[in-house]
């Protein structure tokens, strides 16, 4: 491929065209995540997160792609557009792990305590793996001394039991 012959910019070009062709979420899905792991490598969040929101006019109820978009709208320091692409995910699959864990992390960082620990106890319920996550994320720091927040934490160093990051992110 021209990505791993280090073409980035063609890459770009022709992961581009391929989007404007007729739609097939199969070949659609192939070509965001190509286009999105392209643009990382270049570091260019804010192309990244047009790449979403082109993906999110084809497919508008594809919950990765709004979470997608949320990591990206952070990246880029733009936090309440990240809630509100995550609200939308929670509208569309209300026991996503992986939307309520981001949210509940952007809630932290806005100062709404009770949401991020509303958001947090959800995405434990359905995925316990992120007990893990969210003791070592800085950007619960708000909340570490806050004893909800402590009763949600794996309790050892070893962390919590369920699901792998890998299947939750």
């Amino acid at each position: 491929t021209l990505l791993a012959l280090g073409r980035k910019e063609e890459a770009l070009v022709a992961w581009r065209q391929a989007l404007r062709a007729p739609f097939d979420p199969a070949f659609t899905d192939l070509a965001i995540a190509a286009r999105v792991a392209a643009l990382e490598a270049l570091g260019r969040p804010r192309e990244r997160l047009e790449t979403f929101d082109l993906a999110l006019q084809r497919q508008p109820r594809k919950v990765s792609y709004w979470v997608d978009k949320a990591l990206s709208h952070d990246e880029l320091g733009q936090l309440e557009q990240a809630v509100s692409a995550l609200d939308r995910a929670v509208e569309l699959e209300e026991r996503n792990a992986s939307a309520r864990y981001h949210r509940a992390a952007l809630h932290a960082e806005l100062g709404h305590r009770q949401a991020a620990l509303l958001d947090l106890e959800l995405a434990v319920g359905v995925a316990p793996g992120v007990r893990a996550l969210a003791k070592q994320d800085p950007r619960f720091a708000s909340l570490n001394l806050d004893a909800s927040f402590q009763a949600l934490l794996p309790q050892s160093a070893k962390g919590a039991t369920g699901a792998s990051d890998e299947e939750i992110f």
